[in-house]
């Protein structure tokens, strides 16, 4: 049997299998623990950083140091992947004032502050 007459009797068991995959693309799976799966373009928290969320965190930090002349403490990350990748920080100082920093690592490049500021009140995230 040649290929063109083999791929013809196979022919129906093809469309019929890639007529199942448009419903297998929507089919969501949850990861352990029964969260919800990452938002496509959405931020994921970060539980904990590895060695470029370390680095955006120190960033952030200092950049808080900076702009409002105190030290502050990581109290939620969290990361959307973009052209690079974005990561947003609350921090909290000793006295309770919070601040939100977001730091951006392009894909070529390196990281950069793209927005700071306090915050009304410590995050509960």
């Amino acid at each position: 049997m040649g290929q063109g007459a083999f791929l013809m009797k196979q022919l129906p068991a093809l469309l019929l299998a890639a007529s199942f995959l448009p419903l297998l693309a929507g089919c969501q799976t949850t990861p352990s623990g029964g969260s919800r799966p990452p938002l496509a373009g959405g931020y994921t928290e970060i539980t904990s950083l590895d060695k470029e969320a370390s680095d955006a965190a120190t960033l952030a930090q200092s950049a808080v140091q900076v702009k409002f002349g105190t030290a502050a403490a990581v109290k939620s990350a969290r990361r959307q992947v973009v052209a690079g990748m974005n990561y947003q920080f609350r921090l909290a100082s000793q006295s309770g004032q919070a601040y939100s920093v977001t730091v951006h690592r392009p894909l070529r490049g390196s990281m950069q502050i793209t927005s700071i500021g306090e915050v009304s009140s410590a995050p509960a995230r």
